[in-house]
């Protein structure tokens, strides 16, 4: 998740604590009340969708997968998350269902309340304009139009837009020319991800402190493995677009070294042209490195060799 979209998520959370413009009297419409009425949607959807009958909400099919999606992933125990929700249990489905409801609605919709289903529109006044008027056929058309690097571009702001691809309620729209973004916004994008690269090549030689000081792929190898799969689209990006030379605060006398095994790996090994035993000998013979940074790049190796179809060679591959 990318840094605007992690500061929407949080701000989003603080949004629920602490606004107080609700449109009704808080004892009328909360965040309680909010989630009684993800629920609602969610139960109503489902109870159409059996019966068969027409379901005057399908326009909002995508809201609705991505809602299932969240309930699909709470561990449940002997009861079903969809029993849990069906009987009121909100406290039990908080941490997947209501936590996403609460704070990724805002970039999963892009900002755009015509995309938020009407009976949890009002929850969002004050915070969203009463604009951008659009449908979510209208957004799909756009975001598949988008030439393949604007929409990676685009995806690191509203990474949630993955939900437009797999969807059964709407058929993907036929190939037309593309689109672009706006240059400014491009510009804005492509700051935010090139930094992203920066801060993840300045992290590699320092360790990571929590309880005790560990380095990541020890403290969160989560954390550590989806970083190292994020980066391989990046590296391709903004390798020769970051260095001492253009501004970004790195060691001159390091980053040659540092850019040279980054290539390495993400050219010659994730694309199949170098193999994990001579990355491996390349890595350990490589001078003008720290030892923390050695122990990193040896352990983005084990990343590449255990997880090979997570990996994008293509940078530009176009998927529609």
């Amino acid at each position: 998740m990318g840094e605007v979209s992690a500061l929407i998520h949080e701000m989003t959370h603080g949004f629920w604590d602490n606004w107080d413009g609700w449109p009704e009297p808080c004892d009328v419409m909360n965040v309680y009340t909010f989630r009684r009425d993800v629920a609602r949607f969610m139960l109503d959807f489902r109870a159409l969708d059996e019966s068969g009958a027409t379901n005057p909400m399908e326009d909002w099919r995508i809201f609705y997968n991505y809602l299932v999606g969240l309930l699909e992933t709470q561990p449940s125990g002997r009861d079903s998350a969809w029993t849990l929700l069906a009987r009121g249990s909100y406290d039990e489905l908080w941490d997947h269902l209501f936590h996403g409801a609460e704070a990724s609605i805002l970039f999963l919709v892009a900002g755009k309340p015509s995309l938020i289903p009407p009976l949890l529109r009002p929850y969002f006044r004050g915070f969203l304009a009463d604009k951008e008027e659009t449908t979510w056929q209208d957004e799909i058309r756009w975001f598949t139009n988008l030439t393949p690097q604007d929409r990676y571009l685009w995806e690191l702001v509203f990474p949630y837009y993955y939900i437009l691809w797999e969807n059964p309620g709407l058929d993907r729209p036929p190939h037309r020319v593309r689109t672009s973004i706006s240059e400014p916004t491009r510009k804005r994008l492509r700051g935010s991800d090139r930094r992203r690269l920066v801060d993840f090549v300045n992290h590699l030689g320092r360790e990571w402190c929590a309880d005790s000081c560990q380095p990541l792929w020890q403290l969160d190898p989560g954390s550590w493995r989806f970083q190292v799969l994020d980066l391989s689209r990046r590296v391709r990006f903004y390798l020769d677009e970051v260095g001492p030379e253009t501004g970004v605060e790195l060691d001159p006398e390091n980053w040659a070294s540092v850019k040279r095994v980054l290539h390495l790996l993400v050219e010659d090994l994730a694309c199949g042209q170098e193999s994990v035993s001579n990355a491996r000998k390349l890595v350990n013979s490589t001078v003008g490195i720290s030892g923390l940074q050695r122990e990193a790049f040896l352990q983005m190796i084990e990343v590449y060799e255990t997880a090979p179809d997570d990996i994008t060679c293509d940078v530009y591959a176009d998927d529609v």
